[in-house]
């Protein structure tokens, strides 16, 4: 037990730590680990509000999306009600 010891105030020294207080230690772990979960929950809040203001942003893409394949789909027949009228006009004057 005496070597055991001996060898963890050795390693202790190496690396500039006293662990002579091992509850000190573990609740300084404690702190620090209670430190991280708090300040990385903040962050998640964060990205869980960014995520949803992505959605948000790709639905409305979509719904402007969907608007302009109709329009596109409207002009389309437009322009071939158009060409009917133009073929159906040329149809009449050349009877005339």
């Amino acid at each position: 037990m005496e070597e055991y010891e001996s060898e963890i105030d050795n390693i202790g020294d190496l690396v500039g730590q006293n662990f002579d207080d091992m509850t000190g230690s573990i609740q300084g772990t404690l702190d620090k680990t209670e430190e991280l979960r708090t300040s990385t929950q903040g962050f998640i809040s964060d990205l869980q509000k960014m995520s949803g203001a992505v959605a948000d942003a790709e639905k409305s893409m979509a719904y402007y999306r969907d608007k302009i394949t109709e329009a596109n789909n409207e002009m389309s027949m437009y322009q071939q009600k158009s060409m009917n009228l133009v073929l159906n006009l040329n149809r009449l004057s050349a009877k005339s």
